[in-house]
């Protein structure tokens, strides 16, 4: 198995966890340039964040003008169905920390699955970009990378984001990329 590489960090319990993340997000968002975005996960684990992001402690540094909410998961029930993950983070944060409205992306949960996953699929590509292009001239460099990292006895994620299908994503993994990124064109399984 290849080295990772990074940190690994032990906190000592969840608040202690939630506190270090609350300190790290707002230390990122500070320093973004521009729009800072959040995909949100669902459950119990993150709604303690949730709410000490909202509490006195980090909700007047926190700059959430310049930071847009965006969901990972949600069921797919009324927004204000207790099952709902915007329903608990909406009441968690959202609702008491100065969050601009157009700065919220919640996953539709209306009309069929079907539809409510392509409307949430085009804010997605409005907010990140609704056309990529697979750029075959980086096959050779991901090709390098790879090379230069076993040499030194390296095993990182090498990850390639943008056009990616079945053919290309074929062609990636074929270069050294360890981790496709198939957004729009998700892989169909045979």
């Amino acid at each position: 198995m290849g080295q990772a590489i990074g940190r690994i960090e032990i906190l000592p319990d969840p608040l202690a966890l939630a506190h270090h993340v609350a300190k790290w997000m707002t230390q990122a968002a500070l320093a973004a340039e521009d729009s800072f975005r959040v995909s949100l996960s669902g459950g119990s684990t993150p709604k303690t964040l949730y709410g000490l992001l909202a509490s006195d402690e980090f909700r007047d540094p926190f700059p959430w003008q310049l930071v847009s909410w965006y969901w990972g998961d949600e069921r797919f029930v009324p927004h204000d169905h207790p099952d709902s993950n915007y329903r608990m983070t909406r009441g968690a944060m959202l609702a008491k920390a100065p969050v601009p409205r157009e700065n919220i992306h919640p996953i539709p949960t209306d009309g069929a699955p079907e539809h409510a996953a392509r409307r949430y699929e085009r804010t997605l590509q409005e907010a990140y970009g609704a056309t990529q292009t697979f750029l075959p001239e980086m096959l050779p460099k991901i090709m390098h990378l790879r090379t230069m990292c076993a040499e030194r006895g390296l095993h990182p994620m090498i990850e390639v984001d943008g056009g990616e299908n079945t053919t290309t994503a074929a062609q990636a993994a074929a270069a050294g990329a360890t981790a496709i990124v198939a957004g729009s064109a998700p892989p169909r399984p045979r």
